[in-house]
């Protein structure tokens, strides 16, 4: 059995509950389209200060802490598949090393999440984080758990400047996982310090999904 974190199961039980109530997103949709008004925050660690200095823009700064801002609704990938959206660091992690429980901290990170309503601690999420340390493009298993698997998007190199990102949420659990996945229960944002102990500061915007 893996070795899961209290931070992570709590995480896993979060979305699996709010899987059983979901309902389906079959069209285009922005998801920040209502503000916070879709988003519930989660704290696992110390809360991260999250706002929203002007429309669509997500602002987050966390100081030794760590919470998520949680999309909780069931999303069908045959008609959405396409996940897109714009991100800034204006202040990043520390450098660490990102793929031990120690340096497991992210500026930024959006989680999506296929939950297991039976069994949850087969749960999987994909992880697209802004990494401090490893190059875009690579890719790891969490420290904690197998079940979920680290993408950089961005890296230290892209700081202070807003970055536009596109995946294909369908293809990636193809590739990282192995599993044909229609349906997702879940899109997060995190950025999260309590490992590190330090701060970072990240904006988050223009959050899509499309056909």
């Amino acid at each position: 059995m893996h070795k899961i974190s209290w931070q992570n199961l709590a995480f896993k039980i979060l979305i699996l509950s709010c899987a059983l109530a979901s309902f389906t997103v079959s069209a285009e949709v922005n998801l920040l389209a209502n503000g916070l008004k879709d988003w519930q925050e989660h704290e696992f660690a110390g809360k991260v200060a999250y706002s929203m200095p002007k429309k669509g823009v997500i602002k987050a700064i966390s100081d030794n802490a760590a919470s998520g801002l949680i999309y909780k609704k069931r999303i069908d990938l045959d008609k959405t598949p396409m996940l897109s959206w714009k991100w800034k660091i204006t202040k990043p992690v520390k450098s660490q090393n990102e793929k031990t429980k120690a340096g497991d901290d992210f500026g930024a990170r959006i989680y999506v999440v296929k939950a297991n309503k039976l069994l949850f601690w087969k749960t999987i999420s994909l992880n697209y984080v802004w990494s401090s340390k490893e190059p875009a493009g690579s890719y790891w298993d969490s420290p904690y758990t197998d079940n979920s698997k680290m993408i950089a998007m961005e890296s230290s190199n892209s700081i202070n400047q807003w970055q536009a990102a596109k995946v294909n949420l369908k293809q990636d659990f193809k590739r990282y996982f192995g599993k044909d996945v229609r349906f997702i229960d879940a899109i997060a944002i995190m950025s999260d310090t309590d490992n590190t102990k330090g701060t970072a500061e990240a904006y988050y915007s223009d959050l899509r999904l499309s056909r």
